[in-house]
């Protein structure tokens, strides 16, 4: 986890969803760096509905956390989202050579 750039989340079953709430939570709390963690596939739409619906509302979390899960459709969309992530890093480190000189 510590050198992803993204995590894609295809549907599933338990198993999924407990390496999907451990990922999101090594981020929130910082132990992994913020990456797209993009959900692929019809299953996630009632999950986020219910994510903002419940623990969001209640304040177990903040909006800031939900900004990094991505719902998607397609490989496609998949690709895109990887690409423009891959993009931010590459200019991050970048950024970090210029003002390590």
């Amino acid at each position: 986890m510590e050198l992803a750039n993204a995590v894609v989340v295809a549907p599933g079953g338990v198993g999924t969803l407990l390496e999907l709430f451990y990922t999101w939570q090594l981020m929130q709390v910082k132990m992994i760096s913020h990456i797209p963690i993009i959900l692929l596939g019809d299953m996630w739409p009632d999950f986020l509905g219910w994510i903002k619906k419940w623990p969001l509302k209640n304040k177990f979390l903040e909006q800031e956390d939900i900004n990094f899960l991505y719902l998607v459709d397609s490989n496609e969309d998949v690709l895109a989202i990887i690409k423009k992530a891959y993009k931010n890093f590459k200019g991050q480190n970048q950024e970090n050579k210029i003002a390590r000189a």
